[in-house]
């Protein structure tokens, strides 16, 4: 019992080290703003076919697309390593 506690005291701890960032990773936040002002944009545009009765496909697509390009928004910001 006294050499397994010992054998515990004398390992170092290990310290997290933080990993480089790949050239991969760096582009890929810029390729998710780019998709989710992309989509954010195509929502407003189809806004303005959209009638406001609701009665067009346009008025399906253009909620879906604005918040599908919002929710993009958030791997976007976490994916920004400075």
């Amino acid at each position: 019992m006294a050499k397994r506690s010992a054998r515990r005291q004398q390992a170092a701890p290990v310290k997290a080290a933080a990993a480089p960032v790949k050239a991969e990773e760096r582009r890929y936040s810029p390729l998710l703003w780019l998709m989710a002002a992309a989509l954010a944009a195509a929502g407003f545009m189809a806004l303005l076919k959209a009638d406001p009765r609701g009665e067009n496909p346009w008025s399906f697509l253009a909620p879906a697309l604005l918040l599908a390009g919002y929710l993009l928004f958030i791997p976007a910001l976490t994916g920004c390593r400075r």
